[in-house]
């Protein structure tokens, strides 16, 4: 039997106690809309329907505490836009695309301007960078460079 991470993701946050048994029957449907249930999810799902088992919100609230995290890899955990609010939590990295086109401009010829522009707003808050350059990117154009296209290229 295969299950999947959500499912067991959904067990573990309804031993919690901490969202309704209605949030987590949403979050199921949303997770599985067009997919098969995991066999996992689904006898979870049965079990609270069928009184084998107390939905969530009769378990007691248990409150998640503070703990210092011990010294590893700072560059991991929540990821947010480079342009976004820096303010909302912490974090060590930030992401940003690049179209391929703002540093290849031409044969054999680069432009890291755009590039450094944005490591050094990046940097100058203290983070690292994690960057996508793209040829194609859905709702984003101009990622091919343009003296590709003058030469013949065929999109």
């Amino acid at each position: 039997m295969e299950t999947s991470a959500g499912s067991l993701a959904v067990v573990a946050l309804s031993l919690l106690g901490e969202v309704s048994l209605e949030w987590y029957l949403a979050l199921a449907v949303q997770m599985t809309r067009g997919i098969i249930m995991s066999p996992l999810l689904l006898a979870v799902m049965g079990a609270t329907t069928y009184g084998l088992v107390a939905p969530a919100h009769h378990l007691p609230r248990v409150p998640l505490r503070y703990a210092p995290a011990p010294v590893d890899n700072p560059l991991k955990g929540l990821v947010p836009y480079a342009d976004a609010d820096h303010d909302r939590f912490p974090h060590s990295l930030e992401f940003d695309y690049l179209p391929l086109s703002a540093l290849v401009v031409g044969p054999e010829r680069y432009d890291w301007q755009p590039m450094e522009k944005l490591l050094d707003a990046i940097a100058g808050r203290g983070r690292q960078a994690v960057v996508r350059v793209y040829l194609e990117y859905p709702g984003r154009r101009g990622g091919i460079p343009e003296f590709l296209v003058r030469d013949g290229l065929k999109v």
